[in-house]
């Protein structure tokens, strides 16, 4: 993880989400922003899955280069309380069984690690603390 560029995309972010209405114009906004590529990723269809608005399933897998699912990344609205929603990202993640899952609406950030079978409680944070220190 290049840190530098996480804060960077970070910024970019903040500065693109006042102009995001729905959870699609969020999800392009972090693919635009070398999000991704600060944590490792870097090709879309390679190790960057997206759903291309297909429901029922989660809106990014970012695989390993073995392909294994390393993290499920679900995204809402800004604005909207990320507590309506984990149950979601909870059905996603029990069943395709990464090593982490993040709920995000842009502003805050709930991640979700599993130690063996157990799925830890997320630890939240928001767009301001990551910014502070990813």
């Amino acid at each position: 993880m290049d840190e530098t560029k996480l804060r960077e995309a970070l910024a970019q972010i903040r500065e693109g989400l006042p102009n995001v209405g729905p959870e699609d114009e969020l999800e392009k906004l972090f693919h635009g922003k070398d999000f991704y590529e600060a944590l490792g990723y870097r090709w879309v269809g390679r190790d960057i899955l997206s759903k291309r608005n297909r429901g029922g399933v989660p809106d990014v897998l970012l695989l390993n280069e073995d392909e294994p699912i390393q993290v499920v990344i679900e995204f809402k609205r800004p604005g909207l309380e990320l507590s309506g929603y984990s149950e979601q990202l909870l059905r996603y993640i029990k069943e395709l069984r990464p090593s982490y899952g993040l709920l995000t609406n842009g502003k805050a950030f709930w991640l979700y690690r599993r130690r063996g079978l157990v799925w830890e409680d997320p630890e939240q944070c928001t767009l301001e603390d990551l910014l502070n220190g990813p």
